[in-house]
């Protein structure tokens, strides 16, 4: 019992009346706006800490929203227990109301992304999707060491500007001795079945 009361009081020490609200003025995430609390080495949210400090066990897969909209608020009767969903809606999240990327691309619909092994969904624009796939391949091939030029194909014919056929995508190059001898070849097997 000592042990917890001495929890209680630390946490309760770092707690400062602001309003109508409780101010957390311990440790505050400055990415997020939570308050921090470490009561036995494993941080906290101040505010869950604070919620079952003083009205229980937060059931298993819920949320905690803050009823006065103060991350920073721990106050119990500030704290409400609610899913996940319940909590995105209610808040004030300026992402929701967002249309189109940064860029002024429409994003697509909501589709599952999986990140660091986890899947989430989340809203994608495939214009700067695209992009920075073509980016990335672009950096991985500047990276790759050139290849040698051959001056003859792998069955030792030259590469001359009779004996060369370049694809139409303007990068391969196929040699004619060769390409002419594959026909014949698919030819045969194509009049023995």
């Amino acid at each position: 019992m000592g042990m917890a009361s001495n929890i209680s009081t630390r946490f309760w020490l770092k707690v400062y009346p602001r309003g109508d609200c409780w101010e957390w003025r311990g440790y505050l995430n400055h990415t997020t706006g939570y308050g921090r609390f470490n009561p036995s080495g494993a941080p906290v949210n101040a505010h869950r800490f604070a919620y079952e400090a003083a009205k229980g066990a937060i059931p298993e897969g819920m949320s905690i929203d803050h009823l006065c909209r103060h991350k920073w608020c721990v106050k119990p009767s500030h704290l409400e227990v609610v899913t996940h969903a319940e909590n995105m809606r209610r808040g004030e999240s300026k992402n929701r109301k967002k249309t189109h990327c940064p860029q002024g691309h429409p994003y697509s619909r909501r589709q599952a992304v999986v990140k660091n092994g986890a899947q989430r969904f989340q809203r994608v624009c495939y214009a700067c999707h695209n992009q920075v796939a073509r980016e990335k391949r672009a950096r991985a091939a500047a990276l790759r060491p050139p290849k040698s030029i051959a001056t003859h194909c792998r069955n030792g014919h030259p590469w001359d500007e009779r004996n060369t056929y370049r694809h139409p995508n303007g990068v391969d190059r196929i040699c004619r001795v060769c390409r002419a001898a594959g026909m014949r070849r698919h030819n045969a097997q194509a009049r023995m079945d």
